[in-house]
């Protein structure tokens, strides 16, 4: 091809990339474009044209070059920043995670990919936390992981485990984010709050207890005479700055040298003794009001905080859901019971043996929810939404037919139904 004033191909790039450079991002993309309709497999012109195309916010149109360049240059990670820019400002967040994930396989300590990647892992949390709170959740914790000291994918993470009540999710995440983090605004706001909330305060105050007592464990014993060890310089760097490294970091690898150097103290210090937790069955501290690893209350052991004063965790949610699971459990068990009694259990009558059936699965149930099987658990939620959708059907059928018996009797299945799944919330979080 020829342009006036460029004797070659080469010199005609050249032109395209000066202009790119300038900000002259319209002619520039003018210049790809020629070139590339000349020559449609010059992968450089190809990357230079949605280049130009992003920078004028024409991101639909930059991903069809992006696409063509990537055929023929297949390890320019380049390419792909580009690419996932374009499909995250397109709200297009799955395609966008897939694209920078490969860019940054390509090229492992490409930092814009990262930052955009950590970006886009945000906005679809953001996007998912009431359709999707699973994935919502998954997207924030690797938006954190990928930069533990940006205070937001942790206080969204905060603000889903606070709306689904996930109390042993939401003090784990406490105990994971350094100090620093913890003191920033949007975080303390949700930890100010969960100290508040006495659903909350109980796990809260047990992770930190369970943190103090770690940091104790790890701490060295203090010298018994003065050691005065020397500080050194900091390294010099190339560039003349110093590396900071991350402080959970830091902490880690100091914590896990004092526990490799540390001996044990034989009959020294405190007495922590355990005990089994009545639903896990791991080991917890004798005074824990709450499991920390199956958030069970505790019933009638210990103290709290070692104060001595003797806490009654019993609350009308676990009688509640006693009562319920029992009565799952024999509404199942009553109708075998009624034919066995009136001898009329015989399988080979279908309608007796779909009565049976149906009977002892429900009893199973009921057993598991009374035992907190999580499984179980899962398995009664999803039965109760698909009971939820039937008692609404029922409910507008007796409106049409002015049917009130079963109409009353559809809006009381609904309500107990609904009562159910709160208390399996209320116990587990499933």
């Amino acid at each position: 091809m020829e342009i006036k004033g460029f004797a070659s191909g080469t010199q005609i790039l050249d032109h395209g990339k000066h202009l790119l450079a300038e900000g002259k991002f319209e002619e520039a993309a003018q210049v790809f474009k020629e070139i590339v309709d000349a020559n449609p497999e010059d992968g450089v012109a190809l990357k230079d044209y949605a280049a130009a195309l992003l920078a004028l916010q024409r991101y639909e149109d930059s991903l069809v070059p992006s696409q063509k360049a990537i055929e023929f240059l297949a390890t320019d990670a380049e390419i792909r920043y580009g690419m996932g820019y374009a499909q995250a400002m397109l709200h297009r967040f799955n395609d966008a995670i897939h694209t920078l994930d490969i860019a940054i396989n390509l090229e492992p300590n490409h930092i814009p990919a990262k930052q955009m990647l950590k970006y886009v892992l945000v906005q679809r949390g953001k996007e998912l936390m009431e359709s999707d709170p699973a994935l919502a959740e998954a997207s924030l914790e690797r938006a954190r992981k990928l930069d533990r000291n940006d205070p937001e994918p942790a206080s969204l993470l905060f603000q889903l485990y606070i709306s689904r009540s996930a109390k042993v999710k939401a003090a784990n995440l406490y105990t994971e984010i350094h100090s620093g983090l913890r003191s920033h605004p949007s975080i303390a706001h949700w930890i100010d709050r969960m100290h508040s909330d006495p659903e909350f305060a109980p796990t809260l105050r047990l992770a930190e207890i369970e943190e103090e007592k770690a940091t104790t464990r790890h701490a060295p014993h203090p010298p018994t005479h003065a050691v005065v060890h020397p500080q050194p310089s900091a390294p010099h760097h190339p560039t003349g700055v110093v590396h900071v490294p991350d402080p959970t970091t830091k902490l880690d690898v100091a914590q896990s040298r004092v526990a490799q150097v540390q001996p044990a103290a034989p009959g020294g210090g405190q007495n922590l003794h355990q005990i089994p937790c009545p639903g896990c069955k791991r080991p917890v501290m004798e005074w824990a009001a709450v499991c920390p690893h199956c958030n069970i209350r505790i019933k009638n052991t210990g103290t709290f905080q070692g104060k001595g004063d003797h806490i009654n965790t019993t609350t009308w949610q676990d009688v509640a859901y006693y009562i319920v699971a029992s009565l799952w459990a024999l509404g199942g068990a009553y109708p075998i019971l009624a034919l066995l009694i009136a001898g009329k259990l015989k399988m080979d009558n279908p309608l007796v043996s779909v009565v049976t059936w149906f009977g002892a699965v429900q009893a199973l149930l009921g057993i598991g929810l009374l035992f907190k099987v999580e499984m179980v658990q899962v398995i009664c939620k999803y039965v109760l939404y698909l009971s939820l959708f039937s008692c609404a059907y029922g409910i507008m059928i007796s409106l049409g037919l002015g049917n009130w018996v079963g109409l009353v009797a559809n809006v009381v299945q609904l309500s107990l139904t609904g009562f159910m799944i709160y208390l399996i919330n209320e116990q587990c979080d499933v």
